[in-house]
């Protein structure tokens, strides 16, 4: 897997390995579909099999660290062509994001507002409960601290402002800028 080193490389990496995981399943389901469908001669499909079996192991050798070079002796295939393929896991790899930013995210910010304000609705039955002898006032003061932070994370989440960590434009921003000027 790809190691993105700096502040909040956690969430890159999380993100990295979710597009990496979907990129092998469509190249490999893709490929598989299309195998069941057509005998077993050579045929354009069979050499789209081979394509994408061959990809999958580009990616493999590139996330373990090892050249380009080095991926072309052990697949015995040209450096050039592991250039070309990497070209194309990237291409792949920025549709499956945009993808990824189009209907997973929604999805995912909805179940996300929905359980906060589950947890919120909880928290104001915990304060109000007055018949409950067990919850102290240091503890209803408590509830109270984790109901404003409730209300910030769903505001930065509503807002989603240039300096939220919820802001996965801004991510996608960053990776582009790191693609572009990589650290050696």
């Amino acid at each position: 897997m790809l190691d993105i080193a700096g502040p909040g490389r956690g969430k890159y990496n999380y993100l990295i390995c979710i597009l990496m995981h979907n990129l092998n399943v469509s190249m490999h389901k893709s490929s598989l579909l299309r195998k069941t469908e057509q005998d077993e001669t050579r045929s354009p499909e069979s050499e789209d099999i081979e394509h994408q079996d061959r990809l999958a192991k580009v990616l493999m050798y590139h996330s373990k660290g090892i050249s380009q070079s080095e991926i072309a002796k052990k697949l015995k295939i040209n450096q050039s062509t592991v250039s070309r393929d990497l070209d194309e896991i990237r291409k792949k790899a920025r549709s499956s994001l945009d993808l990824y930013l189009k209907d997973e995210i929604p999805n995912e910010f909805q179940i996300y507002i929905c359980g906060l304000n589950e947890i919120i609705k909880n928290l104001w039955e915990i304060v109000e409960d007055k018949q409950n002898s067990k919850i102290s006032i240091r503890d209803r003061t408590y509830v109270l601290s984790l109901l404003m932070q409730c209300y910030s994370k769903r505001i930065e989440m509503l807002v989603g402002g240039p300096d939220s960590d919820m802001n996965a434009k801004k991510h996608i921003q960053d990776i582009q800028i790191n693609e572009r000027y990589p650290q050696l």
